[in-house]
This record gives C-alpha cells, sequence and structure tokens, in this order.
C-alpha cells in the first residue's frame, strides 16, 4: 500500500508500507495511505493530494534586435 508522508501539509515522500510492520515517520511527519496519483511537493488538504500549480508558459523572446 501506499502511503504520503506528510510534513506542514506538504508530502515529503511517499512510501510502500504493508501497514502492520512497526514503523514511526519522522518527528513532525504523518502518514496517510492513498492509492491514487501523488508526489512529493504535492500539498495534502482535506485527506487528500493536491497537485501543486503549473508554472505559467514562459512566453518566447523576439531575440535581439540586429542593425
Amino acid at each position: 500500500m501506499n502511503y504520503a508522508m506528510v510534513q506542514n501539509g506538504v508530502i515529503v515522500n511517499v512510501i510502500d508500507w504493508d501497514g502492520v510492520t512497526p514503523y514511526t515517520p519522522p518527528e513532525g511527519c504523518e502518514l496517510h495511505q492513498w492509492s491514487g496519483p501523488m508526489s512529493i511537493g504535492w500539498a495534502w488538504v482535506d485527506g487528500a493530494p493536491v497537485e501543486p500549480e503549473p508554472p505559467p508558459p514562459v512566453e518566447p523572446s523576439e531575440g535581439p534586435t540586429v542593425i
């Protein structure tokens, strides 16, 4: 089973854990089981991972002016 390791509302790691074998996450982290897509850096909001907004596209430049 996949678990999100969440610290301060952000996924800092994704682990495969059986949920039974003794394991204690690092201090300040909590584990949340999730079977859908998630990745490090995503937010954890209201019990589910939230993908961050992609950065805006970069406008192509016209290049230097030739005189």
